[in-house]
C-alpha cells in the first residue's frame, strides 16, 4: 500500500533564504514551505508526479513542486504566499511513476495560516 504524507514546514521556508527574524517576506506576504512524501508500506520511498494546489480566498493557485532526494527519501517541496490568519485549502495528489505500486493518492486538507 502506498501512502503520502504533507507537511507545512514550521512556518518558516527551510528550503529559500531568510531574513534576519527567520520569515521571507514578499510584497507584504509571508512564505512558506509544503513537503510531501509518497511512501510504500515499509516507509520505503515511492517516485511519484505530485500535483499540489490551494485555494486562498476563493483565488486558485498551483504551488510548484520539486523533487528532493536526500538521506534514502524522496520529497516534494514546494513554496507559496500567505497572508498572516488566512484561510487556505490544500489539494494534493500523488501519482506513483509506477502504476504497480497503486493509483494516484489525493488529500485535502484547510489550514489557517500564522505567523509567530
Amino acid at each position: 500500500m502506498t501512502t503520502i504524507t504533507a507537511g507545512a514546514a514550521p512556518r518558516r521556508a527551510a528550503a529559500a533564504p531568510r531574513n534576519a527574524g527567520g520569515w521571507l517576506r514578499c510584497s507584504g506576504r509571508d512564505r512558506d514551505a509544503l513537503s510531501i512524501c509518497a511512501e510504500r508500506s515499509a516507509l520505503r520511498p515511492v517516485p511519484a508526479r505530485v500535483d499540489a494546489g490551494l485555494v486562498p480566498l476563493g483565488r486558485a493557485a498551483t504551488i510548484e513542486m520539486r523533487e528532493v532526494r536526500e538521506d534514502g527519501r524522496i520529497s516534494y517541496v514546494g513554496t507559496y504566499d500567505f497572508l498572516p490568519r488566512e484561510v487556505i485549502d490544500f489539494r494534493i495528489t500523488a501519482t506513483p511513476l509506477d502504476a504497480r505500486l497503486g493509483p494516484a493518492l489525493s488529500l485535502a486538507y484547510r489550514d489557517r495560516m500564522w505567523r509567530p
